[in-house]
């Protein structure tokens, strides 16, 4: 039976980076539709999309009837389909608290497997200055903290994030190996 591992928290607490290095290890990595443009040329986890590619795909029932996860922030949209996981084995998927309880709920040819990374709000402060700078940082921790769904997470795993990457996949990969015995 085919699994997808989520992996939630807030942002900057490394869920991208985990879900890159086990996609290195062949891990299929579901990377979710976005019409969100890129914030830098080489980032990777999305497939880049326009508006009228979605208008175009959400006007097609069997499209609609395909979609495993769905939400919108900041003014745009996040989708996920069936194809991206089935007959895959393992799948890992980047996802917010959100779509990991919808995707629980639409998908029933799946195990679905949610991970918090838990990750103190200084060094997530300090991952997003590195990479995205001071200003987006903040506004990013202020509305991690507005929202405050990351309070609320029905998560099966609860791995700490304020170690080195190495030591999060490690513990990851403990997890996934657990469910396949």
């Amino acid at each position: 039976m085919d699994k997808i591992v989520c992996l939630v928290g807030e942002s900057g607490s490394g869920k991208s980076t985990v879900v890159e290095c086990l996609e290195r290890e062949g891990y299929n990595y579901i990377k979710s539709y976005t019409t969100r443009p890129k914030r830098s040329e080489n980032e990777n986890g999305h497939i880049f999309v326009d508006e009228e590619y979605f208008k175009n795909k959400y006007n097609n029932e069997r499209f609609k009837e395909k979609l495993i996860a769905y939400t919108e922030f900041n003014e745009y949209k996040y989708w996920s389909t069936e194809e991206q996981y089935k007959d895959k084995g393992i799948s890992v998927y980047t996802v917010d608290p959100s779509g990991a309880s919808e995707l629980k709920n639409n998908t029933k040819n799946c195990e679905v497997i949610v991970i918090y990374l838990r990750v103190d709000a200084e060094e997530r402060f300090n991952r997003m200055e590195k990479s995205r700078g001071r200003d987006h940082a903040l506004n990013r921790l202020n509305y991690d903290r507005k929202v405050d769904i990351f309070n609320i997470i029905p998560c099966d795993y609860v791995v700490n994030g304020n170690r080195t990457i190495e030591e999060i996949v490690k513990d990851i990969k403990g997890i996934i190996f657990s469910l396949t015995i």
